[in-house]
């Protein structure tokens, strides 16, 4: 008995474990956005934020955001409209480079953003998933 509920145990780990979570961005502003997104990545040595940008979304469009394994990780985005430069910010602060794309991980640690003086902090709107979600949309409108 103790052997099955181990294996059932495990297999259902697994099939949690290996659950794709996806969730868009929708811009249903009046004009394009300059986006970039932020997510928690677990790691066997302990979590880290990690951002990737920019992505140009116009409107009425949607962009696939988030692919990661997993319901329940935490994510955030940061953007600016293209045309008036209005910046839609939350309250964490993590690293992003202001002028190219990037992918930065760590994205949270003051030495990485000692190492590299190109990199600013920018304060991104943060979620958390529900537990069980695998798909959403975030809808932006000013």
């Amino acid at each position: 008995m103790k052997r099955r509920f181990a294996i059932l145990t495990f297999v259902l780990l697994s099939v949690i474990t290996n659950l794709k979570c996806q969730i868009y961005f929708k811009n249903n502003n009046t004009e394009p956005v300059y986006v970039a997104f932020a997510q928690y990545v677990i790691k066997p040595s302990g979590g880290t934020w990690q951002t990737k940008g920019w992505w140009t979304v116009n409107p009425g469009r949607t962009h696939l955001a988030y692919e990661n394994p997993g319901p329940n990780d935490s994510i955030g985005y940061w953007c600016m409209t293209t045309l008036s430069n209005d910046i839609f910010e939350g309250t964490k602060p993590l690293l992003v480079h202001p002028d190219e794309k990037f992918n930065i991980q760590p994205a949270d640690k003051k030495e990485v953003a000692d190492a590299h003086p190109a990199l600013e902090w920018y304060k991104f709107r943060m979620m958390r998933l529900k537990p069980g979600t695998t798909t959403g949309t975030i809808t932006f409108k000013q």
